[in-house]
Protein backbone atom coordinates (compact mmCIF):
# COMPACT_ATOMS: atom_id res chain seq x y z
CA UNK A 1 0.00 0.00 0.00
CA UNK A 2 1.57 3.14 -0.85
CA UNK A 3 0.82 6.07 2.04
CA UNK A 4 0.91 9.65 1.54
CA UNK A 5 3.71 11.06 3.63
CA UNK A 6 2.51 12.83 6.35
CA UNK A 7 2.91 16.49 6.49
CA UNK A 8 2.08 18.54 9.25
CA UNK A 9 1.30 21.95 7.02
CA UNK A 10 -0.89 20.01 5.12
CA UNK A 11 -3.17 19.19 8.10
CA UNK A 12 -2.54 23.19 9.34
CA UNK A 13 -3.76 24.63 6.74
CA UNK A 14 -7.03 22.28 5.88
CA UNK A 15 -7.86 23.24 9.50
CA UNK A 16 -7.45 26.96 8.93
CA UNK A 17 -9.60 27.07 6.09
CA UNK A 18 -12.32 24.83 7.74
CA UNK A 19 -12.55 26.97 11.09
CA UNK A 20 -12.63 30.41 8.88
CA UNK A 21 -8.95 31.20 9.97
CA UNK A 22 -7.86 33.27 6.73
CA UNK A 23 -11.06 35.40 7.00
CA UNK A 24 -10.86 36.33 10.76
CA UNK A 25 -7.22 37.26 9.81
CA UNK A 26 -8.11 39.75 7.48
CA UNK A 27 -10.61 41.05 9.58
CA UNK A 28 -7.61 42.01 11.85
CA UNK A 29 -5.54 43.72 9.69
CA UNK A 30 -3.80 46.58 10.53
CA UNK A 31 -2.70 49.71 8.43
CA UNK A 32 0.41 51.58 8.67
CA UNK A 33 -0.52 54.79 8.70
CA UNK A 34 1.58 57.57 7.50
CA UNK A 35 0.73 60.94 9.00
CA UNK A 36 2.20 64.52 8.01
CA UNK A 37 2.35 67.09 10.06
CA UNK A 38 2.77 70.73 8.87
CA UNK A 39 3.18 73.82 10.95
CA UNK A 40 2.37 77.06 8.99
CA UNK A 41 3.17 80.66 9.94
CA UNK A 42 0.52 83.17 9.34
CA UNK A 43 1.32 86.53 10.06
CA UNK A 44 1.51 88.37 6.31
CA UNK A 45 4.06 87.06 4.73
CA UNK A 46 4.38 88.81 1.31
CA UNK A 47 6.47 85.58 -0.77
CA UNK A 48 4.64 83.01 -1.55
CA UNK A 49 5.97 79.48 -0.18
CA UNK A 50 6.51 76.78 -2.35
CA UNK A 51 6.54 74.14 0.06
CA UNK A 52 2.75 74.76 0.92
CA UNK A 53 1.15 75.94 -2.16
CA UNK A 54 -1.16 72.79 -1.89
CA UNK A 55 -2.59 73.97 0.79
CA UNK A 56 -2.38 77.91 0.73
CA UNK A 57 -5.97 77.86 -1.24
CA UNK A 58 -7.40 76.18 1.99
CA UNK A 59 -5.61 78.29 4.51
CA UNK A 60 -7.16 81.27 2.74
CA UNK A 61 -10.82 80.22 2.63
CA UNK A 62 -10.31 79.62 6.34
CA UNK A 63 -8.79 82.05 7.72
CA UNK A 64 -7.82 85.92 6.91
CA UNK A 65 -4.15 86.30 6.73
CA UNK A 66 -2.29 87.93 4.04
CA UNK A 67 0.26 84.94 3.97
CA UNK A 68 1.53 81.62 5.49
CA UNK A 69 4.90 80.15 5.36
CA UNK A 70 5.78 76.40 6.39
CA UNK A 71 7.44 76.63 9.61
CA UNK A 72 8.00 73.09 10.00
CA UNK A 73 7.10 69.54 9.10
CA UNK A 74 7.06 65.94 10.42
CA UNK A 75 6.54 62.96 9.07
CA UNK A 76 5.15 60.21 11.29
CA UNK A 77 4.63 56.59 10.71
CA UNK A 78 2.40 54.57 12.93
CA UNK A 79 -0.24 52.16 13.13
CA UNK A 80 -3.75 52.19 15.15
CA UNK A 81 -3.63 51.91 19.01
CA UNK A 82 0.05 53.23 19.31
CA UNK A 83 1.59 56.17 20.96
CA UNK A 84 3.48 58.61 18.58
CA UNK A 85 5.12 61.93 19.54
CA UNK A 86 7.97 63.49 17.77
CA UNK A 87 9.93 66.90 18.18
CA UNK A 88 10.03 69.29 16.02
CA UNK A 89 11.77 72.71 15.31
CA UNK A 90 12.08 75.76 12.70
CA UNK A 91 14.83 77.28 11.21
CA UNK A 92 14.10 80.58 13.49
CA UNK A 93 14.92 78.00 16.43
CA UNK A 94 11.46 77.36 17.90
CA UNK A 95 10.66 74.31 19.32
CA UNK A 96 7.41 71.98 19.21
CA UNK A 97 5.92 68.38 20.21
CA UNK A 98 3.58 66.56 18.65
CA UNK A 99 1.85 63.97 20.92
CA UNK A 100 -0.77 61.97 19.93
CA UNK A 101 -3.09 58.76 18.60
CA UNK A 102 -4.76 57.04 15.96
CA UNK A 103 -7.28 54.32 16.49
CA UNK A 104 -9.23 51.94 13.88
CA UNK A 105 -13.05 52.52 12.38
CA UNK A 106 -15.19 50.50 14.18
CA UNK A 107 -17.11 50.10 10.66
CA UNK A 108 -14.33 49.18 8.20
CA UNK A 109 -11.60 50.79 7.14
CA UNK A 110 -12.95 54.07 5.80
CA UNK A 111 -11.21 56.25 8.24
CA UNK A 112 -9.23 56.47 11.44
CA UNK A 113 -9.53 58.53 14.66
CA UNK A 114 -6.65 61.07 15.08
CA UNK A 115 -6.00 62.60 18.53
CA UNK A 116 -3.37 65.31 18.22
CA UNK A 117 -1.96 68.01 20.65
CA UNK A 118 0.78 70.64 19.49
CA UNK A 119 2.74 71.82 22.37
CA UNK A 120 5.41 74.87 22.23
CA UNK A 121 8.73 73.75 24.36
CA UNK A 122 10.84 76.02 26.28
CA UNK A 123 13.63 75.54 28.08
CA UNK A 124 11.27 75.72 31.07
CA UNK A 125 8.21 73.97 29.71
CA UNK A 126 5.92 72.67 27.50
CA UNK A 127 3.28 74.95 26.58
CA UNK A 128 0.15 73.46 24.98
CA UNK A 129 -1.10 75.13 21.76
CA UNK A 130 -3.55 73.22 20.07
CA UNK A 131 -5.67 69.83 20.95
CA UNK A 132 -7.77 68.15 18.24
CA UNK A 133 -9.82 64.93 17.51
CA UNK A 134 -10.93 64.51 13.71
CA UNK A 135 -11.39 61.31 11.65
CA UNK A 136 -8.97 60.80 8.83
CA UNK A 137 -9.73 59.32 5.40
CA UNK A 138 -6.67 58.11 3.28
CA UNK A 139 -4.84 60.96 1.41
CA UNK A 140 -6.84 63.29 3.04
CA UNK A 141 -5.57 66.63 4.52
CA UNK A 142 -7.16 68.35 6.90
CA UNK A 143 -6.49 71.71 9.19
CA UNK A 144 -6.49 71.06 12.59
CA UNK A 145 -6.79 74.46 14.05
CA UNK A 146 -4.82 77.50 14.37
CA UNK A 147 -3.04 78.82 17.46
CA UNK A 148 -0.26 81.89 19.56
CA UNK A 149 1.87 81.21 21.55
CA UNK A 150 1.75 84.59 23.15
CA UNK A 151 -0.88 87.71 21.69
CA UNK A 152 2.38 89.48 19.78
CA UNK A 153 2.97 86.45 17.89
CA UNK A 154 2.38 84.98 14.47
CA UNK A 155 -0.58 82.63 14.58
CA UNK A 156 0.55 78.94 13.99
CA UNK A 157 -1.48 76.08 11.77
CA UNK A 158 -1.55 72.79 12.19
CA UNK A 159 -2.29 70.62 9.18
CA UNK A 160 -2.05 66.76 8.89
CA UNK A 161 -2.22 64.51 5.68
CA UNK A 162 -2.79 61.04 6.27
CA UNK A 163 -1.99 58.06 4.10
CA UNK A 164 -2.87 54.25 5.00
CA UNK A 165 -1.29 51.55 3.36
CA UNK A 166 -2.11 47.59 4.52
Amino acid sequence: MNALPYRPWILAALLAVLVGWPSSLSAQRRPNIQLTFRIVEANGFEKADPEIEDIVEDLQEIFRFEGYRLLSTSVINTIPYADFSQALSSPQGDRFGLMGEISDDEEGDQYHRLQVQLVEVTDEEHDGLLQAAVNLRDGQTVVLGSARPTPEAAALILVVTARFSY
